[in-house]
């Protein structure tokens, strides 16, 4: 029998408010896939929607084999969960995907209550399809460790679901919740933590999954961003860094109000359009792209595909096979930090060279003179070698053309410097040292 809902709560836009436990603020992820920052809207909309129901069971079907007990979940229709996310795309297949992916992720708390430590946020999940004008509805429920926290929080952060769609960062949701949570502290400061700490909790990446790295690098590509997203909505923030010697050890922030509250526009689309085209360019479907770019923090992602574009566009190493493979691998590796890349290709070997000849004695010769010439080049100083770099650009009008320094720049005059000491008469066969000995100017003949 069809259970029919008890109540109808409408609430405008503007006013959605919820009640977020404290202890899962501060959250940082134990185990299973980034914490991304449409994991954490989808994560709070759900919040948000079972403390307006107040209770499960509301809207239930009836009880089927795959779903015996539906009194015990919170239903609402799918196409509201991915409107209040602001989710841009219209595939609410990935957000059945993501709400997946919120079943296995564990987060821990460093609250002192221990009440929300090593946590999973989302229990089952059922997803019941709509037939006519009807929309598919969602259930869903919250561990019963963590259902009394979550719902009826007695320690609480209130949030608005507008703010929080208006942030575009997995970094900037992290921090504004962590900065609200700490609002009405004293001083407005919050916690003070090891900047590794920081790390965890706003990149939303598994505790230790990957190498830290540089703390200006992390500066860079997340606190700054984050920082200037947070202050741009009714919150204000200020970055404190805690060092010995050079070298900066931990991080606070100071919370005030924001002076002037920004235009309330709507937010942003979720799916960044151009971003989408860029990582649809490698080879991957519509769906792949945006799923990549809901569970990746926005700054990583960036940086990769940057990384991976120049690759492709460097002719110098070997083209990728598969550059939507390439593209996972250097995600999943963090190329960004490792600065990993494919090994260069391997010289190609003139059409009308015969394989024995360049194998020969000979052609090795030939490279030994070539790399001794450059170590001697390389050895000279800016003032010796300016003069030399001149005759070599007067030697072809197609050398000023190479970039200094590239490979081509260095096989070019690498080859250019053993012809020279080939057509010298003098003993001293290399003109770099013939260069040197004449003080710089330039004149060996």
């Amino acid at each position: 029998m069809t259970t029919k809902p008890t109540k109808v709560i409408v609430i405008e836009p503007d006013h959605k408010e919820f009640r977020k436990a404290n202890s899962a603020v501060s959250v940082r992820v134990k185990s299973g896939p980034t914490l991304s920052m449409m994991g954490r809207r989808l994560f709070n909309v759900m919040l948000y929607h079972a403390q307006t129901m107040g209770a499960p069971g509301i809207n239930a079907p009836e009880p089927r084999e795959a779903c015996p007990n539906p009194q015990d979940y919170y239903w609402i229709p799918l196409p509201d969960i991915a409107h209040d996310a602001a989710w841009g795309s219209k595939d609410h297949k990935l957000v059945i995907s993501m709400l997946q992916q919120l079943q296995t992720t564990l987060v821990e708390s460093d609250d002192p209550s221990g009440l929300f430590s090593s946590v999973q946020l989302v229990g089952a999940i059922h997803l019941l399809k709509g037939s006519g004008r009807r929309p598919n509805m969602i259930g869903w429920e919250f561990p019963r460790s963590t259902r009394d926290i979550l719902s009826n929080p007695d320690f609480y952060t209130k949030l608005s679901i507008f703010h929080l769609t208006s942030l575009q960062t997995t970094g900037g949701t992290a921090l504004y919740e962590i900065a609200k949570r700490y609002l009405t502290n004293v001083g407005g400061k919050t916690c003070k933590n090891h900047w590794h700490w920081w790390h965890d909790s706003l990149t939303g990446r598994q505790i230790g999954s990957i190498p830290y790295p540089e703390y200006r690098y992390f500066k860079r590509d997340v606190l700054t961003p984050a920082i200037e997203e947070v202050n741009r909505t009714d919150i204000h923030v200020v970055l404190t860094e805690s060092r010995i010697g050079r070298l900066v050890t931990d991080l606070q922030f100071i919370v005030t109000l924001a002076r002037q509250t920004s235009l309330e526009l709507p937010p942003g689309p979720v799916i960044d359009s151009v971003l989408l085209e860029r990582v649809r360019a490698f080879g991957f479907t519509e769906r792949q792209a945006c799923e990549l770019l809901g569970t990746t923090t926005d700054s990583f992602l960036r940086a990769t595909l940057a990384l991976v574009e120049e690759r492709l566009n460097d002719k110098s190493m070997e083209p990728l096979k598969s550059p939507a493979a390439f593209f996972r691998k250097a995600l999943k590796d963090d190329y960004v930090s490792t600065a990993k890349i494919k090994p260069k290709a391997k010289p190609v070997t003139p059409l009308l060279a015969n394989v024995a000849e360049v194998e020969s004695p000979a052609v090795a010769e030939r490279k030994a003179r070539v790399n001794q010439a450059l170590s001697k080049f390389e050895a000279l100083t800016e003032a010796e070698r300016n003069p030399v770099l001149g005759e070599f650009h007067l030697a072809a009008s197609t050398h000023k053309r190479l970039k200094p320094g590239g490979m081509m720049f260095r096989q070019t005059i690498g080859n250019w410097l053993v012809d020279a000491e080939d057509k010298l008469a003098t003993p001293s066969r290399s003109r770099v040292s013939s260069s040197s000995h004449s003080g710089g100017s330039g004149q060996t003949r």
